[in-house]
């Protein structure tokens, strides 16, 4: 991916697409989610004007706390399974 954004990113960028949108279409054709997700958090901060900083320190704390949640929604879930297997 580094290689593909070093070789058409400074197309694009010279041809005045902004950077959040370069990231936008790569993201749909990686088909990670999280990268999807980035790219459309730094589309609307720099459309509303907000800080991209904030966004991005809400974005990363939402990031940490998934693991954790998929973690104990299984974990909820177990005592079923092992009571009825």
């Amino acid at each position: 991916m580094a290689s593909w954004l070093s070789l058409t990113g400074i197309w694009r960028i010279e041809t005045s697409l902004a950077a959040p949108w370069l990231l936008s279409d790569r993201a749909v054709g990686t088909g990670v989610e999280e990268i999807l997700t980035l790219a459309t958090l730094l589309i609307q901060a720099t459309r509303l004007g907000a800080s991209i900083g904030d966004a991005l320190r809400e974005f990363s704390s939402d990031l940490r706390l998934e693991p954790m949640t998929r973690a104990q929604a299984l974990a909820a879930k177990m005592p079923n399974k092992m009571l009825f297997p």
